[in-house]
């Protein structure tokens, strides 16, 4: 595992940030879940498979966290499994790995509960599902699973940690080739739940109440130093944050704001010089770039180039490919 899939793995495992995520995606931001409420389960996703000759393989996956919830409804508790995926780079197949994710847990319950129907009947308590004559149904008895049994609801959130946009497929249609729509209204499709800072406002943005609205923000403009400076100097938000909040900006967006290791908390004043010499030096390098667009459509001579800019051949070589290129 990468260091950035590690350090957002750790994040996201905190359940006040869990409880805020979700509160965006359910309530819009809204404090409806609360940190207590959430219980931590194992994140291994297991499942077994047996083909047709009753050989079985067994299937595992690892979530990055996963947490069950109680709420009430009606004064009856449902419960509801609530799953995040942190990704710090576009997966292009995430619809097909959350779905599989989710199905591994669907069948896990499934699992589950045919065991403890045979743990009854083996103690002589079974408590499943009869037909009208008293006797369990023959689909109860092949499947494990009676009439009046329920799956809890599992729903995954994908946090998306990068500084690029998301430009990969939400859903399991657009991952098709096929448009007939003859065919497709008999596909399930499977959709992607997803938080991505490039792509949100700030006022979406501020619908998080805990850390994660600075880290989201610091993300979404991570490209543009002024303004992160800007926003770093007038967002109250910014003025203390955890230091471990921090060392994992500085892995998600190789910035290099100082901390002090041995406290808790670290001021983001002590970033904002080094932001902004990096903006100058965005500044000063967008201006050469500028300088050697115009020379070369000027057909100045390289050593010329050279002087003006104090770049290296190689150096000039490379910013006139991605000009070219654009």
């Amino acid at each position: 595992m990468g260091q950035k899939d590690t350090v957002t793995k750790d994040y996201i495992r905190n359940a006040e940030v869990f409880a805020d995520a979700f509160n965006y995606l359910f309530y819009g931001g809204e404090k409806v879940i609360i940190p207590e409420s959430l219980h931590e389960l194992d994140s291994t996703a297991t499942t077994i498979i047996h083909d047709d000759s009753l050989n079985a393989e067994l299937i595992q996956r690892y979530r990055d966290s996963l947490k069950y919830m109680t709420v009430m409804e009606k004064n009856d508790a449902v419960y509801v499994i609530l799953g995040i995926e942190n990704q710090s780079h576009v997966h292009y197949a995430m619809s097909v790995k959350n779905m599989l994710y989710d199905a591994m847990e669907y069948a896990n319950q499934v699992r589950k509960t045919s065991v403890r129907y045979r743990k009854e009947k083996s103690t002589g308590n079974t408590k499943s599902e009869k037909n009208n004559s008293g006797k369990t149904s023959s689909g109860e008895f092949l499947t494990g699973f009676s009439r009046s049994d329920e799956l809890i609801p599992v729903v995954t959130l994908v946090i998306y940690f990068g500084t690029e946009a998301w430009d990969g497929p939400r859903n399991l249609y657009e991952m098709f080739g096929v448009e007939n729509k003859k065919i497709l209204p008999f596909v399930p499709d499977y959709r992607i739940n997803l938080i991505a800072p490039e792509e949100m406002s700030e006022q979406e943005i501020n619908r998080f109440h805990t850390d994660l609205r600075e880290v989201l923000l610091y993300i979404k403009y991570s490209k543009e130093k002024e303004k992160l400076v800007d926003l770093i100097q007038t967002d109250d938000g910014f003025q203390n944050m955890k230091t471990e909040t921090v060392v994992m900006l500085n892995t998600l967006t190789n910035s290099k704001l100082k901390f002090n290791e041995e406290k808790e908390e670290t001021s983001m004043c002590l970033a904002i010089d080094e932001l902004r010499e990096e903006a100058k030096q965005e500044g000063i390098e967008f201006g050469r770039r500028e300088l050697i667009e115009k020379m070369l459509m000027n057909h100045e001579t390289m050593d010329k180039i050279k002087e003006y800019t104090g770049y290296t051949q190689e150096k000039i070589d490379e910013i006139a490919k991605e000009l070219s290129a654009r």
